[in-house]
């Protein structure tokens, strides 16, 4: 960023918005939600986050600020996620965050992917379908995509969407289980 006591100030989708003090000595400015300093991991001023995020989107439950908090955690203690001088790592907090709040339905919290009786055409390239149950739903809908066997396998069931991020698929999802075992 480009001169001394430089705020960049963004409303980034659901993130709300985030104030970036580029100037250590700035004390004029209003408390950061979130500062950039150096090559350091980000560092999160959590009560001037909510408060930006309740004037935004209004209150959040304790259960959706519990959730919110734990992302928040995620993505202060990723080393990967340092406080890099174009803002690209800022700008990935926020899509997460985002993404986050629309993937859950605003709950902040983890839920499976859920399947629609009433939906019998949900790909193209596949004719409609009518499921009797989850498992023939999504057995049908995600065999032979993503990393995952035919329909027999059980693969579309054991690899359909769920978490935060609801990533369907062997290809998505095996890489991620194998990384979570060993930290």
């Amino acid at each position: 960023m480009a001169g001394k006591g430089c705020l960049l100030s963004l409303a980034i989708a659901d993130f709300g918005r985030a104030t970036f003090d580029s100037n250590l000595g700035n004390n004029s400015a209003p408390a950061p939600a979130i500062t950039v300093r150096g090559d350091a991991n980000l560092v999160l001023n959590r009560s001037e986050y909510f408060e930006q995020h309740q004037a935004t989107f209004g209150e959040l439950t304790e259960a959706q600020r519990a959730g919110v908090n734990q992302l928040l955690d995620f993505i202060q203690n990723d080393s990967a996620l340092t406080a890099d001088g174009d803002f690209m790592h800022l700008r990935w907090a926020a899509y997460m965050l985002a993404t986050a709040r629309h993937e859950t339905g605003i709950t902040y919290e983890p839920v499976p992917e859920n399947w629609d009786r009433n939906l019998d055409q949900l790909r193209s390239d596949r004719p409609a379908y009518a499921a009797t149950s989850k498992e023939d739903y999504f057995n049908y809908w995600y065999s032979e995509v993503n990393g995952n066997g035919d329909y027999a396998s059980g693969d579309g069931y054991r690899y359909r969407g769920r978490g935060t991020f609801r990533l369907p698929g062997a290809a998505n999802i095996s890489p991620w289980e194998t990384r979570l075992a060993s930290t």
